[in-house]
């Protein structure tokens, strides 16, 4: 007797992440952005956010800092932090 197991398998490649199964599998997955520091010039500040939703086509970002952002899934996937 032999049993199939198959398992789910999200592909993170950017040309690919349109179905919905990758958009919702990403909610509450961590991301690290940098955005220049209007205060010092060259500086980069890098903050952490959470994806706290997804609308079938944007994800929505709340940093640590309480900000919030739309990303698309390919810049999700640019700054998308290992789990």
């Amino acid at each position: 007797m032999s049993t199939n197991k198959t398992s789910a398998c999200i592909s993170l490649d950017p040309k690919n992440t349109s179905s919905d199964l990758f958009g919702y599998a990403m909610l509450q997955r961590k991301i690290q952005k940098g955005f220049k520091d209007k205060k010092k010039r060259g500086v980069i500040k890098y903050y952490y956010g959470t994806i706290t939703s997804f609308d079938g086509e944007l994800y929505s970002v709340e940093y640590e800092d309480g900000d919030l952002e739309q990303l698309d899934a390919t810049e999700v996937v640019k700054y998308l932090k290992p789990n």
